[in-house]
């Protein structure tokens, strides 16, 4: 028991007197007694002890730093070695003879000294000087307490908004601290005393003050050090930190007001803060070699910004009340995201369709210069190099003015984020182009030349067809001229127009990249001769067209596209194109192919007996067959078209096609090109047509005039909206119609036929005139027919429908097809009963009347029958007396009804809803206005809405379609208007669950159970 708690003891370490000791024992190795080991400092040897706490640094450090050139009269940068620490007990004594000009608006002079030789540094300002006088509480001068002992300060009053350097009660008691001497002398006015005091040894010792009568004008503060250089491990003060020193005073004469500022006797010449600025942009120059140019602003007494361009990343010089902020923060993220919103705003203007631009991207330009007085300003560190206030706090706003932000658009700001946003595209695209390698990899429906990327491949062609049924044409007529020199490539579309595309279309178009790769093009790579094509993977490239303006269009994107990256590729022989004829005249072995219609219509003109010759149209390259196919490559020379270089007018001509800024004159371009049609056709000349059989090569400027021209007039007249479209829609919806009201009268006739044999069959099998009991069914059905009942009427209506509407549809695919005429049947005119049973095969057609149940054969079921016919009677009546126009008004009228029932319908929910809302609302929130104020008026004014013709064509068609769903419907023996599951037509399974019919007890009331007519089973074989 006393092991255990000896151990205890031992984990716990606790003492005599019961207390916990959380000390641990010293570590193995270490040296001395408890004492030495864990000790207790005063803050003053704390801070000596660990310096970098409250000053930064004591170790030198090499740098890029800020400094003034006094030669060239400039701030320039220069690598520095300094120590951080020393650099920092300075700048407080600097800082502090900047805060008492807030204090002080009347003190205009600082006055900085620096003798490297003696060591010392002094600090002069003539504001209103320290309060001479003993502290009543802590029995000291005033003065003694805030330079000679720690956490002593006027701002720890955060309730008063000061715009001060000074905050946390070290700054001059930490160059105090870090001093072999420190001397504290000041005046003040309103006491009328002279203060002095020396202190000594990091301020541990001090000297008495000396507190003598002062004048009645006296009134200022001098602080005068001599640095301990051997805490910052240093012999003398070096001329780099003397140098960064000095450029602290420029610093304090650019943040400070009206204040003259004295660098060892000599002034500065720095007037306001514009002329701080000039000295870091002194002879530098932009991108284009002028000029920096400066935009500054004075926004406020607390606010002076200025900004120019920035060639190495984001630029700041900065101070807070006075502090050199030479990293930031707050105040500078506040200004700078202002300003980048602003120039983000006119990117978006100027670079449209160009790299997606980012704030920080555009900030990556930007040198700001900004001068602040921040109200209870916090920092990161005692160095105070970061500001960390949030802008909500700065007791002030920066708001610049639009004059400012139009002057930084002008600045060469946005032309410089452009100038990089264009050189980052292009690196982009670079990196996507290709390169010549002999195996090409992941492209879908590629050919690849046998010697594509060799040697050999400027001798190789890329054949790109339109589409994969020309390539199939293609890739049959290789086994002509072989795989070696020639690959196939099918185009998906329309290739994309590059020339007004973004850069982010360009990028994420497969189409463009994998032609990259596959030709090997290179971005930004001149092809001035014909070694420079021997680096691509092909040395041709031929486009495979349809010959129509679609084809057209396809083969002056090509063109575009090679126009636009490389142009130089144009001026060598570098495009083709493969033509295919549009028509053949065929006369026994003689053939005659056209490349182009008006080349064809001239021929028929010519030729009087056109009519003997076999004509074949070519709607496009998919409609040879391989033995055509062939037979072009055979002829290579003829198909063959090479593209030519004609100077300056091609470029024009190509971007006058695709080129967005060439509208205007694309315009007038069209305008001249139907006069000119026009004008040939009053004067009797054919039109001009671009290959003839001697054609070898086009011009580009000829092939845009004559051929590319028709597919952008084409365009013009599909695109551009014309009501003479509605005469032709107008014409068709009647045809419709008229078709839709045959159909109707059709089916009315054919339920009151149905509806009146099933009324008489009931009427002559109650009078026993009918009698079918105990017979065959053959001879069931034949006393049907003989007594003038015809087959299914509904059933047989279907069948002739169904024919006519077949017929019509042949007729319209191609009239010429069509010989056979349906024979001609009156509408509701009933069939032939002997007829109709001796075409009849089976005898399932009569179940309309011998499938009823007992329960039919009723005069009340004979009189609603005879009911349901008459009235079905009077629609058909009332059917013919209309026109189809009537019909289409009517469809009109019921659509109008019904939207207005569904807005109705809305408006009504809407209102429920919002007086829900609006009572809910005012049940919790009575002081509220009611949602009922704002919502909609119940008696506004309603705007008729305009309904598209596509909106009425589509609920017409569904209207049309909901009609013959209805008419396919399968026969209910309780429905009369139904179709008899015995029509010989197979019932569709329904989607929809079938109800569960109750069934009715056994033992009714009545006693009365119903019976079921028995009927032997048919036959296989009627005899």
């Amino acid at each position: 028991m006393a092991d255990i708690k000896a151990m205890f003891n031992k984990m716990n370490n606790v003492t005599q007197n019961g207390t916990t000791d959380s000390v641990p024992p010293p570590a193995k190795g270490q040296k001395g007694t408890i004492e030495k080991i864990y000790q207790k400092k005063s803050q003053l040897e704390h801070i000596l002890l660990r310096p970098d706490t409250y000053i930064g640094s004591v170790e030198r450090a090499t740098e890029t730093m800020w400094i003034y050139d006094k030669t060239k009269e400039c701030m320039t940068q220069k690598e520095l070695t300094y120590v951080p620490g020393l650099y920092k007990i300075y700048d407080e004594i600097l800082v502090n003879a900047a805060d008492n000009k807030q204090r002080d608006p009347k003190m205009d002079i600082i006055k900085i000294d620096i003798n490297q030789e003696q060591n010392t540094i002094s600090v002069y300002n003539n504001g209103c000087g320290i309060p001479v006088v003993m502290h009543k509480e802590e029995k000291m001068y005033v003065p003694t307490m805030i330079f000679g002992h720690l956490l002593t300060s006027s701002n720890y009053n955060d309730e008063e908004e000061k715009v001060t350097g000074g905050r946390n009660g070290y700054g001059a008691k930490l160059c105090n601290i870090f001093s072999t001497k420190f001397t504290v002398e000041t005046a003040s006015k309103q006491y009328k005393k002279h203060f002095k005091q020396t202190w000594g040894s990091n301020m541990t010792k001090a000297s008495e003050p000396k507190v003598k009568e002062s004048g009645k004008d006296d009134d200022f503060t001098k602080v005068t050090f001599s640095p301990d250089l051997a805490k910052f491990k240093m012999e003398k003060l070096e001329d780099d930190i003397v140098a960064l020193m000095s450029r602290r005073a420029y610093d304090v004469a650019a943040s400070s007001h009206g204040v003259k500022v004295y660098l060892n006797g000599e002034r500065i010449k720095i007037n306001k803060f514009k002329d701080y600025v000039d000295l870091y942009i002194k002879g530098k120059e932009d991108e284009n070699g002028q000029p920096l140019k400066v935009v500054y602003e004075k926004v406020s007494d607390r606010w002076e910004v200025a900004l120019t361009l920035s060639n190495h990343g984001f630029q700041q010089v900065s101070f807070v009340n006075s502090i050199a902020t030479t990293k930031g923060g707050k105040h500078v993220d506040s200004v700078s995201d202002s300003i980048v919103k602003s120039v983000l705003e006119v990117l978006k203007k100027k670079n449209k369709g160009g790299v997606n631009i980012r704030p920080f991207q555009v900030k990556h330009h930007m040198w700001v210069f900004i001068n602040c007085l921040i109200v209870n300003p916090t920092f990161d560190s005692q160095t105070k190099e970061n500001m960390t206030l949030q802008a909500k706090s700065f007791g002030s706003k920066c708001n610049l003015s639009e004059k400012f932000i139009t002057s930084v658009t002008k600045s060469g700001l946005v032309e410089s984020v452009l100038t990089w946003a264009k050189f980052k595209a292009q690196t982009e695209l670079v990196k996507a182009s290709g390169k010549k390698q002999s195996k090409l990899k992941g492209i879908p429906k590629l050919e690849d030349a046998n010697d594509a990327g060799t040697k050999n491949a400027h001798l190789c062609t890329l054949i790109l067809t339109e589409g994969d049924s020309a390539k199939t044409l293609a890739v049959s007529g290789l086994s002509v001229v072989g795989r070696d020199h020639y690959g196939v490539f099918p185009l998906k579309g329309k290739p994309l127009n590059v020339r007004d595309a973004s850069h982010k279309q360009v990028l994420e178009n497969v189409e463009i990249n994998n032609l990259i790769k596959i030709i090997g093009l290179q971005y930004k790579k001149k092809y001035n001769s014909m070694d420079d094509l021997k680096s691509l993977r092909y040395g041709k490239v031929m486009i495979m067209a349809d010959q129509d303006q679609d084809g057209s269009h396809i083969k002056g994107l090509i063109i575009n596209f090679i126009h636009h990256n490389w142009p130089e590729l144009l001026k060598l022989p570098f495009l083709e194109e493969f033509i295919t004829p549009i028509v053949k005249a065929t006369k026994k072995d003689k053939e005659i192919s056209f490349y182009s219609l008006p080349e064809f219509e001239e021929w028929k003109r010519d030729t009087e007996n056109h009519h003997t010759y076999n004509i074949k149209y070519y709607k496009g390259l998919g409609t040879s067959t391989s033995k055509e196919a062939k037979e072009y490559f055979q002829n290579m020379e003829r198909h063959r078209i090479r593209f030519k270089y004609g100077g300056a007018t091609d470029d024009h001509h190509i971007e006058l096609a695709f080129s967005k800024k060439g509208a205007d004159q694309r315009k007038e371009w069209l305008t001249n090109h139907m006069d000119e049609v026009k004008r040939r056709k009053e004067i009797g000349l054919p039109e001009r047509y671009l290959y003839t059989k001697d054609t070898k090569a086009v011009s580009y400027s000829d092939f845009v005039n004559l051929e590319l021209v028709l597919f952008s007039n084409g365009d013009n007249v599909r695109s551009i909206p014309s009501m003479e479209i509605l005469r032709q829609f107008y014409d068709l919806r009647l045809k419709y119609y008229s078709r839709r009201k045959d159909y109707l009268e059709g089916q009315l006739q054919a339920e009151a036929d149905m509806l009146s044999n099933r009324a008489r069959f009931i009427l002559e099998k109650c009078d026993k005139g009918l009698v079918v009991e105990n017979k065959k069914r053959k001879a069931m059905v034949e006393e049907l027919i003989k007594r003038g009942y015809a087959p299914d009427p509904i059933a047989e209506w279907k069948k002739r429908a169904s024919k006519m509407q077949g017929l019509t549809a042949l007729e319209e695919e191609d009239p010429q097809e069509s010989e056979e005429e349906p024979e001609p049947q009156e509408k509701g005119k009933p069939v032939d009963p002997e007829k109709a049973f001796q075409q009849l095969k089976e005898v399932r057609k009569f179940n309309y009347l011998l499938g009823m149940s007992m329960w039919m054969l009723t005069k009340e079921k004979k009189d609603e029958l005879l009911k349901q016919r008459d009235q079905k009677l009077a629609e058909l009546a009332a059917l013919k007396e209309k026109t189809p126009s009537m019909l289409w008004r009517d469809d009109l009228d019921a659509l109008l009804m019904k939207l207005e029932e569904v807005e109705e319908k809305e408006r009504q929910e809407e209102s429920s809803t919002n007086k829900k809302s609006a009572k809910a609302f005012n049940a919790s929130k009575k002081n509220r206005k009611s949602l009922m104020d704002i919502a909609p008026s119940d008696n506004g004014r309603r705007v008729e809405p305009k309904i598209s013709e596509d909106l009425i064509k589509r609920i017409q068609a569904a209207e049309k379609a909901k009609i013959k769903k209805e008419i396919k419907k399968e026969y209910d023996p309780d429905d009369p208007t139904g179709i008899s599951p015995s029509s010989g037509e197979k019932k569709p399974r329904s989607r929809v669950k079938k109800e569960k019919v109750e069934k009715p007890d056994k033992a009714e009331k009545d006693g009365l159970k119903q019976t079921k007519l028995t009927f032997k089973k048919e036959p296989k074989k009627v005899e």
